[in-house]
């Protein structure tokens, strides 16, 4: 097993920790209680004692994605993202590899007239790229590539990332070649 994919696994089995930014609620200089164990606890450089990275600094770097069920609703299918591009009412996307989902790879989104934009969005014009969302649909894929959902009902922007370095951990094999179907892939820096 490579060592990207071992630590996309460590990194998995840390669901119950929250986004990088939140606060914690602990103001001292403790160190915050890690439920479940995890590598990366926060950006502001704290690994956690649970298992052992040879590079802390670019470790701590890396966005911990938590458990899909605080963003997405009970029904439907749900999956993490990055957003490549935005047009009036369909996103592209890269389907991130989390243990939430087997949704992985590029993805053109279309959206329902109905579609619930939440999160750090209030509406579509308010997705960039780059964002980190978790898209929610009926679980159809249209088998093509890039996969194709219509009618997603339920787009919640979690975060936002300036570097694909920010998630690595989480980018399916072969993304490095993802330009060759969406153009904008290539303006991301790593």
């Amino acid at each position: 097993m490579n060592l990207r994919k071992l630590l996309s696994i460590l990194l998995a089995l840390t669901m119950l920790l929250t986004f990088v930014g939140c606060d914690s609620g602990n103001t001292d200089d403790t160190e915050d209680e890690v439920v479940g164990g995890g590598l990366i606890q926060a950006r502001d450089d704290e690994v956690t004692d649970d298992v052992e990275v040879e590079d802390e600094t670019e470790a701590s770097s890396y966005i911990v994605l938590s458990d899909i069920t605080e963003y997405a609703p009970e029904e439907g299918v749900s999956f993490y993202a990055i957003v490549i591009s935005v047009n009036s009412n369909s996103l592209a996307v890269c389907g991130l590899n989390t243990v939430d989902s087997n949704n992985e790879g590029l993805f053109t989104v279309g959206l329902s007239d109905d579609a619930e934009i939440t999160g750090n969005a209030t509406n579509i014009d308010d997705i960039t790229a780059g964002d980190i969302v978790v898209i929610t649909f009926d679980g159809e894929v249209m088998e093509t590539y890039p996969a194709q959902i219509s009618g997603a009902t339920r787009v919640c922007v979690v975060t936002h990332i300036d570097r694909l370095s920010e998630i690595e951990p989480y980018l399916p094999d072969g993304y490095e070649n993802f330009g060759e179907y969406f153009p904008a892939w290539n303006d991301f820096e790593y």
